[in-house]
C-alpha cells in the first residue's frame, strides 16, 4: 500500500506504544499526554493492566475524544463521543489476508445519521489545523485509486476502478503460488537461517531457544509461590478481542465471564463447578465462574475474553491481571501468561452491574450496545426540560439513594450542552462507570 507519508513528519514527534498506555496517561511527563483521539480501538478494555488504563482515562485533565460505532468501555470516558461509519457505510480496500486477492469495500448505503468515516475527519481536523498538503483533501476514491505501489510487481495490473467494479482483483503472482519452495527468503542469505545474524546484531539469542515467560516459576520463583497459577486469555469463540463482545450472541452464548480450572486445581482449592470465584494477582483482580475441565492444564487457568467491562458482573475483564512488560522482540504485549491465584468469591462479596440512572425520573437506563445512527441517537437524549438532563453513575448516589452528582459533574453537564450544539453527540468522562451529561439543544 501507498498511503503512508513519512516525508510530512516532523519534529520527531515521539511515539508511544499503545501496549503501554497504562503507565503512558500515568506517567510521561515530558511533556504529559493532554489530549487523546481514540479510534478502531477500546484500549480501556483491551490494554493490559487495565486498571493503570483506567486511572489514566479518568484524569480530569485529559481531554479525549472517541470516534466509534459504539459506546465502548473507553467511550465511557471520553469528553466527546463521534459517530463513526460502520464497514457498510464507507469506502475501504482490503489487502490479503491468507488469500492473493484485493478487495474493495464499496459502500452499501450512506452514512447514517452523522456518522463519518476516520478518513472524512481526518480530513476535517486537517484542514481546521491549517495542514494544506494535497494528501489532506484527497476523497475516499483518491486514496483508495493511490494505493497501490505503481512499481511493484505484484501489484501489476491492480486499479481502483477495475477493483471497485469487479470486488476483488487477484495479486500479480504465479499460480500455484509458492513463493519459497526455492528459497527467497526476506533474509539477509535469502535462506530459512537457523543462525540469524540479524538477531545476533541486536545483541539477541541468533538460535532458536526457549525464553521463560518474565513471571513464572522458572524466572520468579518468589512471585510463583505467592501465585502459583498461570493465565491464558485467549479471545472467546463468540468475541474477537473486545469486538462483538457487546452483541447478544455474545452475550447470550457466553452468559457470564468463565475460568477454565483442572480438576486438581480446584479440588486443591475447594472450588466446585459453576462456582463464583475471583482471581487476582499484584496488579488486580476479576470476578469468573469456574468450569472445570481437563482442557485447562494443571497449574494453568484460562479466561477467555475479552469481556466489556460494564457489560461483565463486576465491571472488569481479564485485563486487570495482565501486564505491561514488552516482548524482547517487535515490542509487543505479552498477554498470555500471568501468574494469579483464586478463591471463593464468597469471602470477598460481590459489587452490582452498572447502569445509567437518570436523576430527575430516578429510572435505569440500561448501557447500550447499539450503533450510533440518527435514529438511535434518540435514546440519550430527553423531551425538552427547564434544565439539561444529567445521567450520573448510580455508585455517586447518596445514601438515601438519590443521585449525588459532583459540582465539576454539574459544570461538565453546562460544557457539554454549548458543546452538543457544535458536535452533535458527546458525552461526559468523570467515572469509571460514566456517566452521561447529554440534553436537547
Amino acid at each position: 500500500m501507498a498511503l503512508e507519508r513519512p516525508d510530512l513528519i516532523w519534529n520527531a514527534p515521539r511515539t508511544i506504544n499503545m501496549s503501554t498506555i497504562g503507565n503512558a496517561l500515568l506517567d510521561a511527563n515530558d511533556p504529559p499526554i493532554r489530549a487523546l483521539f481514540v479510534y478502531n480501538s477500546n484500549p480501556v478494555a483491551v490494554a493490559p493492566e487495565s486498571s493503570k488504563v483506567v486511572a489514566g482515562f479518568a484524569r480530569e485533565d485529559l481531554f479525549c475524544v472517541v470516534h466509534d460505532v459504539f459506546l465502548t468501555d473507553t467511550a465511557d470516558y471520553a469528553d466527546i463521543v463521534l459517530p463513526a461509519t460502520t464497514q457498510l457505510e464507507h469506502i475501504d480496500i482490503h489487502s490479503s489476508y491468507g488469500h492473493l486477492y484485493a478487495l474493495a469495500n464499496n459502500a452499501a448505503i450512506a452514512p447514517l445519521g452523522e456518522a463519518k468515516p476516520n478518513t472524512e475527519v481526518f480530513r476535517l481536523l486537517a484542514a481546521r489545523m491549517g495542514f494544506d498538503e494535497p494528501c489532506f483533501r484527497e476523497s475516499d476514491e483518491e486514496m483508495a485509486r493511490n494505493a497501490f505501489l505503481p512499481d511493484h510487481p505484484r501489484a501489476q495490473g491492480l486499479s481502483w476502478d477495475t477493483l471497485k467494479e469487479k470486488g476483488w482483483q487477484r495479486l500479480n503472482v504465479p499460480s500455484p503460488f509458492a513463493p519459497f519452495a526455492r528459497g527467497n527468503f526476506p533474509t539477509p542469505s535469502g535462506k530459512c537461517e537457523f543462525y540469524s545474524q540479524t538477531l545476533a546484531d541486536q545483541g539477541l539469542d541468533p538460535l532458536p531457544t526457549f525464553i521463560p515467560p518474565r513471571e513464572s516459576a522458572a524466572s520468579n520463583p518468589v512471585l510463583s509461590r505467592k501465585y502459583p497459577l498461570a493465565m491464558l486469555s485467549p479471545p472467546a469463540r463468540n468475541a474477537l478481542n473486545s469486538t462483538f463482545a457487546n452483541l447478544p450472541v455474545f452475550l447470550d452464548a457466553e452468559k457470564t465471564p468463565s475460568l477454565d480450572i483442572h480438576p486438581a486445581d480446584a479440588a486443591s482449592r475447594g472450588i466446585d463447578d459453576g462456582d463464583r470465584v475471583r482471581v487476582f494477582n499484584d496488579r488486580g483482580s476479576m470476578m469468573a465462574a469456574a468450569q472445570i475441565t481437563d482442557k485447562a492444564r494443571p497449574g494453568v487457568v484460562v479466561a477467555l475474553s475479552i469481556w466489556w467491562r460494564k457489560l461483565s458482573p463486576d465491571g472488569t475483564n481479564a485485563n486487570m491481571l495482565t501486564g505491561q512488560a514488552l516482548t524482547d522482540m517487535g515490542r509487543a504485549a505479552t498477554f498470555s501468561h500471568w501468574p494469579m491465584r483464586s478463591r471463593h468469591a464468597a469471602l470477598l462479596g460481590l459489587t452490582v452491574p452498572r447502569g445509567m440512572l437518570s436523576p430527575s425520573r430516578l429510572a435505569w437506563r440500561p448501557i447500550s450496545s447499539a450503533p450510533l445512527s440518527s435514529e438511535l441517537l434518540t435514546q440519550y437524549t430527553r423531551p425538552k426540560e427547564k434544565s439539561p438532563a444529567l445521567f450520573v453513575c448510580p455508585a455517586r448516589r447518596d445514601s438515601q439513594g438519590r443521585s449525588a452528582p459532583s459540582k465539576s459533574r454539574r459544570r461538565k453537564a453546562g460544557k457539554t450542552t454549548s458543546l452538543l450544539r457544535r458536535n452533535g453527540f458527546l458525552r461526559c468522562r468523570r467515572a469509571p462507570c460514566a456517566g452521561s451529561a447529554v440534553s436537547d439543544v
